[in-house]
């Protein structure tokens, strides 16, 4: 799996509001990203239905500063992670936090 390649599907995915989230990857980025403007409590070695449970409650009260982010917001809400988990998933979380780019596609 290459890491770049779920960055850009999270981005197109929001910026197209078409699909929904299809993986814990994805996941992972996803609330990597989130959890760098809102601080959701969280971690990316928590694993995917406890880290899910984490931020539930949070999710709902977010409200995103741009469409991209609303979108994000919304399929992440709807997202039930599988308990798959490894180190990919924490790689992707860190990129996830250390975004310097949202919503450009390539870098």
């Amino acid at each position: 799996m290459v890491t770049s390649i779920v960055r850009q599907s999270v981005i197109i995915k929001c910026k197209q509001k078409i699909s929904a989230m299809l993986g814990n990857y994805e996941f992972y980025y996803s609330v990597g990203f989130l959890h760098k403007k809102y601080n959701l409590d969280c971690s990316s070695d928590m694993k995917p239905v406890e880290l899910k449970e984490k931020i539930a409650d949070k999710l709902e009260i977010l409200q995103g500063d741009s469409p991209e982010e609303e979108y994000l917001i919304t399929i992440l809400k709807k997202y039930r992670p599988k308990d798959e988990y490894n180190d990919q998933m924490v790689e992707l979380f860190e990129m996830g936090l250390n975004e310097e780019k949202p919503w450009i596609v390539k870098i």
